[in-house]
């Protein structure tokens, strides 16, 4: 289901547009699926329309610098190593935000496809979802080792750090882009302010 209104705003007004809609300390984000309606979640948070600014500043220093860390990297010369030729800042985002994780070890399971199964609506054997359950366990303990554990967990902050730095690096359509930070966005906001 397409919300025409949602993809003409910037991922910055997305930021203020949400900060303002807080009530009461509530906030309501509506998530988009491409078969499913919009699907609209209530949280709780501590901030109001005031922390829009620094929101903002926060979410716009975070893009440029995840843009900046892939332009560094598509710049390496040979023999160089990436963290050797970034700033302080560039290498702190890089190794939170964008650096791969350790190897998740699935035995003799092909991880992907256990996925492709349990979204595919297939039914899972005791010993696959077993895997599914450790995976999401141990995904989570991950990105603890990245960001301080809160309310709000870390994990999908992270996935959209890492989802926007890969379209930034296919130099993916604006429309893309757009909807990519706007759900970077989004994440930001809940990570920082859930309570």
């Amino acid at each position: 289901m397409i919300d025409e209104k949602r993809l003409a705003t910037l991922p910055v007004q997305h930021i203020r547009n949400l900060m303002e809609s807080i009530k009461d300390g509530k906030l309501a984000v509506t998530y988009y699926d491409p078969i499913d309606p919009p699907n609209t979640v209530i949280y709780d948070v501590s901030c109001t329309a005031l922390d829009a600014d620094e929101m903002v500043e926060r979410y716009e220093s975070l893009v440029n610098t995840i843009e900046s860390v892939n332009k560094a990297r598509k710049n390496l010369k040979k023999g160089e190593k990436l963290e050797d030729v970034l700033t302080l800042e560039q290498y702190e985002v890089w190794n939170t935000y964008i650096r791969g994780f350790d190897e998740f070890d699935a035995g003799d399971y092909d991880l992907n496809e256990i996925y492709d199964m349990k979204f595919g609506g297939a039914q899972l054997s005791d010993e696959e979802q077993a895997i599914l359950d450790r995976h999401y366990e141990w995904f989570e303990e991950q990105c603890y080792k990245r960001l301080p554990k809160k309310v709000y967990s870390p994990s999908t902050f992270i996935e959209r750090a890492q989802r926007y730095e890969f379209f930034f690096d296919i130099n993916a359509p604006e429309i893309v882009m757009n909807e990519t930070g706007r759900r970077l966005a989004e994440e930001m906001i809940l990570y920082n302010y859930c309570v």
